[in-house]
């Protein structure tokens, strides 16, 4: 499976890279393609890619040879004076949404890479401030008794805890893999009526690699919704070889019915188990043309409701 480096941290190298030697090895000369500025001094535009988990935007940046110092503004024009294709539409657009995932208190980037499962008792399961906070007490491979915390920072919040009660067995998944380009992180929490109480994904696949059925009994997986959004390739100058985007949806399915939510959006299956779906991000990262890729980008989290 190749590794794929998580969207926030992979785009930015080569442009700092680039207006580095802008900067300190060779400023710009004035030429046909460089603008003059109303104090007679000259600027050359250069445009930079920035992405969210969602959204692309484009932002141009525009260095002052004479005086060193450069601004930014949310402009898509180029040095040739085109304009990149408009984004396309597909509803619905991606929500504002918090999803913060800690195991123990480690964030998603800071982990070690580990993999186990094991039984563990309920000790608390509740809402604090936005927080939904899942206290265990289990048992490992070494039977050495350990105590993890599950907690979870969500806007909008859960209106309830996973129904959960003091003293449940219950079975805890984790797989967590580390490598140079970034971290991978998945989590199940079975019930003790066998259903899934909570699973959450940080990942560039929503399978664990050499695990078979991770999330039973509830599975997760994906499919292509909308069309690819290229509007950050500024024109004639492409700054990364998968600059467009694709958003994904997810789907949920639990005894045979699925429910499908779009990237950056929430859902929620009302039968029983019922569940609140939440995916932050799910986007495919491809080049222009249709036949590259980079990799993709999953933030999703499933949460049994009472």
């Amino acid at each position: 499976m190749p590794r794929i480096q998580h969207p926030y941290d992979r785009r930015h190298v080569p442009v700092l890279n680039l207006l580095a030697c802008v900067l300190a090895c060779n400023p710009p000369a004035p030429s046909s393609e460089t603008g003059t500025t109303a104090a007679g001094t000259t600027s050359t535009s250069i445009t930079t890619t920035q992405t969210s988990d969602s959204t692309p935007t484009s932002m141009a940046t525009t260095f002052d040879a004479s005086t060193g110092t450069s601004a930014t503004g949310a402009s898509a024009t180029g040095t040739t004076g085109c304009q990149p294709a408009p984004s396309p539409t597909c509803d619905p657009p991606p929500q504002s949404m918090i999803m913060d995932f800690r195991i123990d208190g480690k964030h998603l980037f800071d982990d070690d890479s580990e993999a186990y499962e094991q039984l563990c008792t309920v000790m608390n399961a509740a809402i604090e401030a936005a927080d939904v906070a899942i206290n265990l007490v289990c048992t490992d491979a070494q039977q050495q008794v350990v105590v993890h915390e599950l907690r979870v920072t969500l806007d909008p919040p859960a209106a309830a805890p996973p129904p959960l009660a003091v003293d449940d067995e219950v079975t805890l998944r984790v797989a967590i893999e580390v490598f140079f380009e970034g971290n991978t992180r998945h989590v199940a929490l079975v019930d003790s009526e066998g259903e899934i109480a909570l699973a959450f994904v940080g990942a560039s696949g929503l399978a664990v690699e050499g695990v078979q059925d991770f999330y039973a009994p509830m599975a997760i997986g994906s499919a292509e919704a909308c069309p690819k959004d290229c509007s950050a390739v500024e024109c004639g100058f492409i700054v990364d070889e998968c600059p467009c985007i694709r958003r994904l949806a997810v789907e949920f399915t639990v005894n045979g019915d699925t429910v499908q939510v779009l990237d950056g959006n929430l859902g929620a299956r009302l039968d029983p188990p019922r569940y609140d779906l939440r995916v932050a991000n799910a986007t495919s990262h491809e080049g222009p043309e249709d036949d590259f890729g980079c990799g993709r980008w999953f933030h999703v989290l499933a949460l049994r409701t009472p």
